[in-house]
């Protein structure tokens, strides 16, 4: 019996023990997306439809592409097909 409680107590004191130190990463993030730069975009929030935002999820997920690639991707496509509904010429985008 005493052998069983010394094993346990072992065992439960290296599950309590420090551990090691481990040596982080030096590199910063950035290195993960090198092309973002950094006030080259704008946070921008909407609020869309539960489904609609399903379905832009699965988009991502089948086209193996990140959430706001997808997105930025949509609002690129509307506005390059834009045009404006009062006939009048718009500013150059």
């Amino acid at each position: 019996m005493s052998k069983k409680i010394d094993t346990i107590s072992a065992g439960l004191n290296g599950l309590l023990a420090k551990p090691a130190a481990t040596k982080l990463p030096t590199e910063p993030a950035e290195q993960e997306q090198p092309t973002r730069t950094k006030g080259n975009y704008k946070t921008v929030c909407y609020s869309i439809p539960p489904e609609l935002a399903e379905k832009i999820r699965y988009i991502a997920y089948w086209d193996r592409k990140k959430l706001n690639a997808v997105v930025v991707e949509a609002f690129e496509q509307y506005a390059a097909k834009w045009k404006p509904t009062t006939g009048e010429e718009p500013k150059a985008l």
